[in-house]
């Protein structure tokens, strides 16, 4: 008596709606951790983006952070006016949005050539989905990741 070799369609069947039923209840949670990998990721970009300025300040005499929330964007300006980062935009990299709490249009965070700020404080808010993640730069240009 020979044994037949294969799958039948009711075992293929079988097999794809598992597969579809464990996809439906893991893809929501992989979703969510893309969304909170991404603003983490952006946070951690701005953060060091933060410190490169006030690094550029010390070398050449006073910089400038430029934060574009519209444009979900920033870059790196020195004192002089020369461009020392060209613009970084979030939304491209990351997918993420940048919000600026009471700022219309781009934020300028500038910096002394002893690499103090010279600004209010300010909180920049990443969000993708209902991920958050945020930067807040105090008013001598310290950042704090949240």
């Amino acid at each position: 008596m020979s044994h037949p070799t294969g799958t039948t369609l009711l075992e293929l069947l079988l097999t794809l709606c598992l597969l579809g039923l464990l996809t439906g209840l893991v893809g929501p949670a992989v979703g969510r951790g893309l969304d909170r990998f991404a603003v983490r990721a952006a946070r951690d970009e701005l953060t060091a983006a933060v410190s490169r300025t006030r690094s550029a300040a010390v070398s050449l005499g006073g910089a400038v952070l430029i934060v574009d929330p519209q444009h979900a964007s920033f870059w790196i300006r020195s004192a002089a006016g020369d461009t020392v980062l060209r613009p970084v935009n979030l939304t491209a990299r990351h997918g993420v949005d940048v919000e600026v709490a009471a700022a219309a249009g781009p934020v300028e965070l500038a910096y002394d050539g002893l690499g103090i700020g010279r600004i209010s404080n300010h909180t920049i808010r990443l969000v993708r989905g209902r991920a958050v993640a945020g930067v807040t730069i105090s008013a001598y240009g310290r950042a704090r990741a949240w």
